[in-house]
């Protein structure tokens, strides 16, 4: 008899909490820019607005909650919204404003308007963070066809961005094995900002509408041919076995976030004579530096500016210091 009562009081408890009563939200998802409706757009719990915009949660917890509008990106939302749900009540007006995402394409032409394929193609956000005006590289990506066209897709609109076209250099060693024949190495391309700079500061600006299509974003690159730079790394002034990186100093920004726009190899390092042979550089500035990491951490630094002419460069320096530890107040 013990154990049916039991059992009894459970099968109640169990139904009061079934029965808790919820509360629901409600409201238009609408375009921030025309302030048309939205159908169709996911919100929350699978639940997606009609034809005229509108969506409605139900079953949903007392207390504070958050509608979050990502459409096809994970991050970052186009909208959140912080809302208190009442039990037993329709919160209503719960309008949501969005500006959706849009698409970019156009070609990457030399200066004798030939394609370049196999280009990628990268968008470089804006935004004040930490006192300065800094960027950021992770905003969109996409790659040249051999007809040197490309598209991106899912760009954030109402943001003003930046265009740029990189090669990346991915060395499989520290000696580059380029020929020593100019004439026989293959040419180099100067990363350049949209239409033809070759800075951010000089660049121009992107800025779509919501949804908007923009096409005839060609970007003009110059070609040149490919050249060399011979380097030493040297640890507390002895060669030494060190992770190297080339930054063109023009295209790439103090202010980058997390790092320079224009990066050289990552996880290769120098042999124990620290020999370096960098190749595929075009004329410019450049800045090679010499790191030992633990982590993500650098544990050895140092860096130093190559010039690059019309010729390669040799006898090269990298200087990397270990840290110096200073007591104070």
């Amino acid at each position: 008899m013990k154990l049916l009562v039991t059992l009894a009081i459970a099968t109640i408890t169990l139904l009061a909490q079934t029965d808790a009563p919820t509360g629901s939200v409600s409201g238009r998802v609408l375009d921030a820019d025309s302030g048309d409706p939205i159908p169709d757009f996911p919100v929350e719990n699978h639940v997606r607005t009609d034809a005229k915009g509108y969506y409605k949660l139900v079953g949903l917890k007392p207390g504070p909650f958050e509608i979050r509008l990502r459409g096809e990106r994970v991050w970052p939302e186009l909208a959140i919204a912080a809302v208190i749900v009442e039990a037993g009540k329709e919160l209503t007006g719960v309008d949501l404003r969005i500006r959706l995402d849009g698409e970019i394409s156009g070609r990457v032409v030399d200066q004798n308007k030939d394609p370049i394929g196999g280009m990628p193609v990268r968008l470089i956000g804006r935004e004040y963070y930490g006192g300065a005006l800094r960027y950021f590289t992770d905003a969109g990506t996409a790659t040249t066809n051999d007809r040197g066209e490309y598209v991106m897709h899912n760009v954030r609109a109402g943001r003003a961005m930046l265009l740029l076209m990189e090669k990346r250099r991915v060395y499989e060693g520290p000696l580059s094995d380029a020929p020593a024949d100019l004439q026989l190495r293959k040419p180099a391309y100067r990363a350049t900002y949209y239409p033809n700079a070759d800075s951010a500061e000089a660049a121009t600006l992107v800025t779509l509408s919501s949804g908007e299509h923009r096409q005839g974003m060609d970007i003009q690159v110059l070609r040149s041919p490919g050249y060399c730079v011979d380097a030493t790394l040297l640890l507390d002034g002895a060669p030494a076995s060190l992770d190297f990186k080339v930054t063109d100093e023009l295209t790439s920004s103090a202010n980058m976030i997390p790092g320079s726009a224009s990066s050289g190899p990552t996880g290769i390092s120098s042999g124990a004579d620290g020999k370096i042979r960098i190749c595929d550089l075009y004329p410019g500035q450049f800045r090679i530096a010499a790191l030992r990491r633990s982590g993500a951490v650098p544990t050895v630094f140092g860096a130093t500016s190559v010039t690059i002419g019309k010729e390669d460069v040799h006898n090269v320096r990298v200087l990397a210091v270990s840290p110096v530890t200073i007591q104070g107040e």
